[in-house]
């Protein structure tokens, strides 16, 4: 894969990521368009409430442990990845899924806030 459509690729996956959100966050942005600060400090998503969204898409397997490591330790604050997984097949790169990787004891809070939301 060259470095131009790793960022192509890259880049999309992010608008792809903020589509998805825009549902539940009206104002979500890349932090490209928005803020260069969380953008180094490897936050993609910015207007996401609690999360901090980082996006990867890759063929070979990421460090997610350090990728979450080198993510803002905010109180408040939920580290989360949006990965989108794809298997080079010839010249191409087909899709094999999309996951999020996260704390586990993030993932228990949420889930927790779930239940107390769906109670009401």
């Amino acid at each position: 894969m060259s470095g131009s459509r790793n960022r192509t690729a890259g880049h999309n996956w992010e608008r792809v990521c903020c589509k998805k959100l825009i549902g539940i966050y009206p104002d979500v942005v890349t932090s490209r368009a928005e803020s260069r600060t969380r953008d180094d400090q490897k936050v993609d998503l910015c207007k996401t409430g609690v999360l901090n969204v980082q996006c990867k898409t890759r063929s070979q397997k990421e460090d997610y442990v350090k990728v979450l490591g080198e993510m803002p330790d905010e109180e408040g604050q939920i580290n989360v990845i949006f990965d989108k997984q794809t298997r080079k097949k010839g010249t191409r790169f087909l899709p094999a899924g999309e996951f999020v990787h996260m704390h586990l004891d993030d993932f228990i809070d949420l889930i927790r806030k779930a239940n107390i939301y769906n109670a009401l």
